[in-house]
């Protein structure tokens, strides 16, 4: 399991070795050089897309960028198939979140519902009983 810390150490080892600065990446990468310096510094999850385009702004393989030197061909096959597992599962994790997110969406939709339900139904209730209590008022006066 590749260290992101030390993803994170080499990108910016290999950007200040050649001689990029952190505003350079960040144009390069259309986002803010803020949101590029946290991502240097761990305050920015790592994501396999800014990976894969900091590589070649580098002038590195994915491989040089995620350990900080150029394997051999066969540390190379086992690298990609590592990555691309990481993205497999990353994607099949998004996909289950955003599943669970609309499944409990869906669910504070039918509680916003019943509770418009409930709400009525005491409106009714209260409507009965002040009814029920000037009847019983009524009553009360006739008899007297």
């Amino acid at each position: 399991m590749m260290d992101e810390s030390e993803i994170r150490q080499n990108i910016k080892t290999i950007r200040e070795r050649r001689g990029f600065t952190q505003e350079q990446m960040a144009d390069a990468l259309h986002i803010a050089r803020g949101t590029y310096s946290n991502l240097e510094k761990g305050k920015v999850r790592i994501i396999s897309d800014n990976v894969r385009a900091l590589a070649p702004l580098l002038g590195v393989t994915l491989e040089e960028l995620l350990l900080g030197f150029e394997p051999d061909r066969e540390a190379s096959v086992h690298l990609r198939e590592a990555a691309e597992d990481y993205d497999a599962r990353y994607r099949a994790m998004q996909k289950e979140y955003e599943g669970k997110l609309a499944d409990r969406s869906a669910e504070a939709a039918d509680l916003r519902e019943l509770i418009g339900s409930l709400k009525a139904t005491i409106r009714s209730q209260d409507e009965i009983i002040a009814m029920l209590k000037r009847r019983i008022s009524e009553k009360d006066a006739s008899e007297n």
